[in-house]
């Protein structure tokens, strides 16, 4: 799976390969420039998901999911009862 994401990030110009023909085999990646010029945006990206697993932590996330599932309950209910169906 790794091995494909390599080749993957390969072949789209994000890193550079390098193997060594030695025993056993040595590969290196690096960053190419087009990889470089996506740091600013994969530290925002870490900061937003650090940020994020502060606030599931706080329980803010599952306090909200908590409250809008009861509201959805409390929706569906309404529903049956004013139309009869089955929601």
């Amino acid at each position: 799976m790794l091995i494909q994401h390599l080749k993957q990030l390969e072949a789209d110009g994000l890193i550079i390969r390098t193997a060594r023909p030695i025993v056993p085999p040595h590969v290196t990646y690096r960053l190419s420039e087009a990889g470089n010029e996506l740091a600013p945006v994969i530290d925002a990206m870490a900061a937003w998901a650090f940020q994020d697993m502060e606030r599931h932590n706080n329980g803010l996330v599952e306090e909200n999911r908590y409250r809008m599932n009861r509201e959805q309950d409390t929706f569906s209910r309404n529903l049956k009862n004013k139309t009869g169906l089955p929601v």
